[in-house]
């Protein structure tokens, strides 16, 4: 009777550990889990020759950041300029994106920074700047809300706002501090995978852009599975990477893809969490009892006048997978000149 009661005890608290498991929450759901979110400030300063210098105080060395990088713009050129300071050498360079350093001098650039031509954009830059396969984050800071609203990290990151091809970038979008959203950018050759979920890891919009002679945009029907009519294969994707997994969200992933219905959603608030919590306590009762069955199985194996404990073992395979690709320069890098400091 009390190993029975040892039994049931022990399959009760399975059921507790694995639920609680289940239902965990991943990644950085909330602003406050960021270490290398810190308050800090920013301002630019003109030196006696006329040229810009980011002065900060921002922690770079201990949180591991590289670059500061202010957007300057107006309503024709909404990126026109971009100040980038570096840590390690301390020096502010200006760039673009939008093609207007080859229609001005960097002297007039700097005048229409000092003038009021281009204003700051409301959005702070920080990030590292490996600049390879390797992994580089980014955290974009709101100055007006004095809050941090994006995370991210991308492999063969080119710039804080540009990505060659073989690139994957993963970004977590928040709403006063905490989820609101994801998004996961898969980058080839010739073409993008763009998949957005919800806070709860729920795909609620998927679409490939292809470039070049296969121009077009190709919307994802979870009904189908196909992209624009066509197998995400046919565009130069695999089947797994709509499996890709954002990088953070709450409770549990269902990993069923499917439309989103934005009524009963309105109508139902709360539903992601209730559902997350049910789903999560139904797969721990499933595995307790699973793990009951298994072990008075093997109690009823056992002869009465046996003694003797054994131990059973098992090997545990890891698998991975490793994908060959170059950081081509087929996507639009950020331009930087010097300030000549």
């Amino acid at each position: 009777m009390q190993n029975k009661g040892t039994l049931i005890l022990t399959v009760i608290l399975l059921c507790i550990s694995f639920w609680g498991t289940a239902s965990a929450d991943y990644g950085y759901i909330n602003v406050s889990d960021i270490p290398m979110a810190v308050d800090f400030t920013v301002s630019v300063d003109f030196d006696e020759n006329g040229l810009p210098h980011v002065v900060t105080d921002y922690p770079f060395e201990t949180a591991g950041a590289e670059e500061m990088n202010l957007v300057y713009g107006n309503e024709e050129h909404p990126e026109a300029l971009i100040l980038n300071y570096r840590f390690s050498t301390g020096i502010t360079r200006i760039g673009s994106r939008d093609g207007i350093l080859g229609d001005y001098a960097s002297e007039d650039l700097y005048r229409m920074i000092r003038d009021g031509e281009f204003t700051r954009s409301n959005f702070v830059y920080l990030n590292t700047a490996r600049f390879s396969r390797e992994t580089d984050w980014v955290l974009v800071y709101g100055v007006r809300g004095r809050n941090y609203t994006q995370y991210t990290e991308k492999t063969y990151a080119q710039a804080f706002n540009a990505m060659g091809s073989g690139g994957v970038e993963r970004t977590v979008y928040y709403q006063a501090g905490e989820i609101d959203s994801t998004r996961v950018v898969k980058r080839i050759s010739d073409a993008d995978l763009i998949i957005e979920y919800d806070a709860y890891g729920e795909i609620r919009y998927a679409s490939v852009t292809r470039y070049g002679t296969d121009a077009g945009s190709y919307d994802y029907d979870p009904s189908t599975g196909l992209f624009g009519g066509r197998p995400i294969t046919e565009l130069g994707f695999a089947e797994t990477d709509l499996a890709t997994e954002p990088l953070a969200y709450l409770g549990t992933r269902t990993e069923t893809v499917a439309a989103p219905d934005p009524a009963a959603a309105a109508d139902k608030p709360g539903t992601g969490s209730a559902t997350a919590f049910v789903s999560s306590l139904l797969i721990g009762i499933i595995i307790g009892l699973v793990m009951f069955i298994k072990l008075r199985q093997r109690i009823s194996e056992k002869k009465p006048a046996s003694l003797e404990r054994g131990s059973a073992s098992g090997k545990e395979g890891t698998g991975g997978s490793t994908e060959g690709s170059t950081a081509a320069d087929e996507y639009p890098e950020v331009k930087y000149h010097s300030s000549g400091k």
